[in-house]
């Protein structure tokens, strides 16, 4: 009885320390005294999660190459003496939580991929109905168009995740492809309805691929290089050739887009002509009104991986892409042929979306990546393959 009470605090510790970062930003805005609380319970699930993590003393190569990442971030910011609040603030948050990630996956990954699903699948479907009652959207910023996931090309940030651990949690469960197909439909609907460019060509790639990959039984050769391969070719073909003509029946008629992407391009200008004065480190990370004189009016630069030469420079590139580099040896060598293809997928069309779009909240980004390159463990707990031993020994007990 004593162990069952005990396992039953760490668990409710762990919950507890993660349900903040997935706090949907339109409760903030529609219920202003909660910022405060939520910004506490963060800071505080933040030291507690440091704390933990280094007491461990087990830190992963993935967790090592985020952090390698985010201190070129930092070098850039303080070498530009930019705005390193909003650094702290970001990047603390973002290594956080990869952290609680990762200890959630060494001490119970079904657990972790259970509450994920349930806390992910209740905020997506609550933004779903939002979006049907209040077809004009429920709050003004500096865009109309917000509702609890936030402004219509911003929602995928929660509905690709919910998507990825939705689908794994089906296939732990052993679902039908019925139910993982209202699943689908479901969690998917409110980018169709709000109908943003970027979300609903990456959302309608990631369901096409898991319907084959289902019917065929197939893994369509997908993996980290094809990943990056498709996605490098992509940007020059678009970003700096400029050979979107060819994709006018999509763009245009389709999209109902201009050819300039809501004139992004010029930003790519902007951006690319910044990025060759400071090559090797940026322009670090500024004020958002800063960034907007500098971008002509943007608060990014429209394109995630232009992001990242913009403000790190090809030092920041290098670092990221050694990230992905990373997930490719975890994911090759998983057994499960259906959580890793869902992982990739939701990769793909992460940055698909973020072609277009500046990915510019990378913490659910970067949890999928960690739970990528924990992949293996995952599959062991989930599949219940002898062998699995407990990593971690919980400071607190």
């Amino acid at each position: 009885m004593v162990e069952r009470t005990s396992i039953f605090l760490r668990k409710g510790i762990f919950m507890l320390l993660i349900l903040p970062h997935l706090c949907p930003p339109g409760i903030l805005h529609l219920f202003p005294e909660l910022d405060r609380i939520i910004d506490a319970w963060i800071m505080i699930s933040v030291m507690i999660t440091l704390m933990i993590y280094v007491l461990n003393g087990k830190w992963s190569k993935i967790m090592l190459a985020i952090i390698a990442y985010m201190g070129v971030s930092l070098l850039s910011t303080l070498i530009n003496r930019g705005d390193y609040w909003h650094y702290f603030v970001t990047f603390g948050k973002m290594i956080a939580f990869c952290m609680l990630i990762e200890l959630l996956i060494e001490y119970d990954g079904r657990m972790l991929v259970t509450f994920l699903h349930y806390i992910l699948g209740i905020v997506v479907i609550s933004n779903l109905i939002a979006v049907c009652f209040f077809p004009q959207g429920m709050y003004v910023t500096s865009f109309t168009n917000n509702w609890l996931l936030g402004y219509d090309n911003t929602h995928y940030n929660f509905i690709f995740p919910a998507l990825c651990v939705g689908i794994i949690y089906a296939e732990y469960r052993q679902l039908s492809f019925l139910a993982k197909l209202c699943m689908i439909i479901i969690y998917s609907a409110s980018i169709y309805i709000t109908f943003s460019g970027a979300s609903v060509v990456a959302v309608t790639v990631w369901i096409f691929l898991w319907i084959f990959s289902e019917v065929t039984n197939s893994s369509l050769m997908l993996n980290v290089w094809t990943i990056l391969g498709v996605h490098i070719a992509f940007f020059f073909a678009i970003v700096v050739a400029r050979i979107q003509i060819l994709f006018k029946w999509l763009i245009v008629d389709i999209l109902g887009k201009s050819l300039t992407f809501s004139n992004r391009t010029s930003r790519w200008d902007i951006a690319i002509h910044m990025f060759i004065q400071r090559p090797l480190l940026g322009w670090g990370y500024v004020d958002t009104d800063i960034t907007r004189l500098r971008l002509n009016g943007f608060s990014h630069c429209h394109n995630h991986f232009l992001q990242i030469l913009y403000q790190s420079g090809i030092v920041g590139m290098i670092s990221f892409l050694r990230i992905l580099i990373l997930l490719n040896g975890p994911l090759a060598n998983a057994n499960n042929r259906k959580y890793k293809f869902i992982i990739l997928d939701t990769l793909l069309c992460f940055f698909i979306v973020g072609q277009i779009e500046a990915i510019t909240t990378m913490t659910m980004l970067f949890g999928i990546i960690t739970i990528a390159y924990h992949i293996e463990e995952i599959e062991k707990q989930l599949d219940n393959i002898p062998g699995r031993e407990p990593k971690i020994k919980f400071v607190f007990y």
